[in-house]
């Protein structure tokens, strides 16, 4: 019985045929088959030496020898001899008791078990003479067998608790940076790979995971730069990569092993986002490894949880940035512009630095709407936002208050220098109008800058005095710049004497 496979190769994608695991009796396992004699006779000895295996080891005891644990506990088979009296089978179901039996015990000759000793082994089962080896031989394999399933058991179960592990692990991730940590406990261990990579081409950050139990050199490197180079161009051709990056995993020099790497050593399965791929999950198998099914099935289901991961990560992201920021132009909504605002007020409480507002409203903003559409309109305030977010620092935050008007916070500046930008802005906006459908849209602006610090930095207070700054400069001619009262008691704003009327 047989199971399709399909992984990324480096020229193709390939269909691979892995045979099914079956339970089988592995060549190692069958040198492991162990039968002990307890109170043969030197003749029954050796009858079974001449008609067993030699793949089967067999241990005697006699009456006297010392019956040790270890040697109960390793045994397939027990062939206890009653004749010789239950003293021995006593010994041996002392032993019994405390560390296991094999899973066949026999005893032979002519005497019963007693009611007792039946009780304390109730598996004992006579063993018909003559001898049929080849019966024993049935009943090693059929033991081996319920081995290898057992086993088969342990690793399906060992493999699904690490699934768990990791399934669990990155339940926790709330950023793409924290996967590597949610991987690193149980990937290598459960993929058994001699290098595991998590790469994503075209992020910032393009080596996200990488594991290896030995030094990567440069044959290595190459190998893999050619493997995930044409994974990439075949899954997703729309975006130029530099794959240099792969040299930043070299470690050493190369091995014995990276002189016969090819590009097809390696297996891949894509991390995706809908039908979109964003990288993949890569490993090159240790030398010892058997790529069955159940390797596969594991591989490909990891790939999945991380493509679900990332994709979730990224709705949440965009959850998040929908509810703090303004969807027609990307700043900051009113909401998280109050709360930043805020937030600098209470600094500016604490280290008394000036905190400055500046607030911005386009002029003649309906005119645009009306004279060439809303659409047009929409553009406007696209560009304008987009000038706006060039103009501030990293440090400062800028926002949509609603409309036409824009607020923005200037970290640690004061009137002098909020003036100087709000002026630099407004003649940034009136020497180059909006390109739109082929037509040119004047926009100007009117300013109003407040500043205040220490105990006088009060965020309400802050937009009241910047807004009426704003109505000033409105009503003084629009396309100006006029900064309010530094004297907190002095609400009305004054002109600035270069403010142009």
């Amino acid at each position: 019985m047989c199971k399709v496979g399909i992984f990324l190769s480096s020229w193709r994608i390939e269909i691979v045929v892995c045979q099914l695991y079956t339970v089988t009796v592995p060549s190692s396992a069958k040198k492991n088959k162990r039968i002990l004699l307890a109170g043969l006779s030197p003749t029954m000895v050796f009858l079974f030496r001449e008609n067993c295996d030699s793949e089967i080891l067999l241990m005697t005891v006699a009456k006297d020898d010392t019956l040790t644990n270890e040697m109960v506990a390793q045994s397939d088979i027990v062939i206890i001899n009653l004749e010789e009296g239950e003293y021995l089978a006593n010994r041996f179901a002392n032993i019994y008791a405390d560390v296991g039996a094999p899973q066949v015990i026999f005893f032979i000759g002519e005497a019963e078990p007693s009611v007792a000793l039946r009780a304390r082994m109730p598996g004992l089962k006579r063993l018909a003479t003559p001898i049929n080896f080849i019966y024993l031989q049935g009943v090693l394999d059929s033991i081996q067998i319920d081995k290898a399933r057992l086993l088969r058991f342990d690793e399906e179960q060992n493999r699904l608790r690490a699934l768990y592990e990791i399934s669990s692990s990155l339940l926790k991730v709330t950023d793409r940076l924290q996967i590597a940590a949610a991987l690193e406990a149980s990937l290598p261990h459960l993929l058994d790979g001699s290098t595991v990579l998590l790469v994503f081409p075209g992020a910032a950050k393009q080596i996200l995971f990488m594991h290896s139990c030995e030094p990567i050199g440069p044959l290595r490197v190459e190998a893999l730069t050619i493997h995930l180079r044409d994974a990439w161009s075949v899954l997703r051709s729309d975006m130029n990569i530099d794959w240099n990056f792969l040299q930043a995993i070299r470690s050493g020099p190369d091995t014995e092993r990276d002189l016969q790497l090819k590009a097809s050593s390696f297996m891949t399965t894509p991390i995706s986002r809908g039908n979109r791929t964003e990288g993949f999950l890569t490993v090159l198998p240790r030398v010892d490894v058997h790529l069955n099914e159940t390797f596969l099935q594991t591989f490909f289901v990891i790939g999945d949880l991380i493509s679900v991961l990332v994709q979730n990560l990224e709705l949440k992201e965009e959850l998040q940035r929908r509810a703090t920021h303004d969807g027609l132009t990307g700043l900051c909504n009113r909401q998280t512009l109050m709360e930043a605002l805020e937030k600098e007020c209470r600094r500016s409480q604490r280290y008394r630095q000036p905190v400055c507002v500046v607030m911005l409203d386009l002029d003649q903003f309906k005119s645009v709407n009306d004279r060439y559409g809303h659409q047009a309109g929409d553009e406007v305030l696209r560009e304008v936002s987009r000038r706006l977010q060039e103009s501030v620092r990293e440090i400062d935050i800028a926002g949509r208050a609603g409309g036409e008007e824009f607020v923005c916070v200037l970290v640690n500046t004061k009137m002098d220098g909020g003036r100087i930008w709000a002026e630099r802005f407004r003649e940034i906006l009136a020497a180059r109008p909006v390109q739109y459908d082929g037509r040119e849209i004047p926009v100007t602006a009117s300013l109003g800058v407040a500043v205040a610090a220490g105990e006088d930095a009060i965020a309400d207070l802050l937009i009241g005095r910047a807004d009426t700054a704003l109505y000033d400069a409105k009503h003084g001619g629009r396309n100006g710049v006029v900064c309010a009262s530094e004297e907190i008691n002095t609400y009305g704003p004054i002109k600035s004497s270069w403010m142009m009327e």
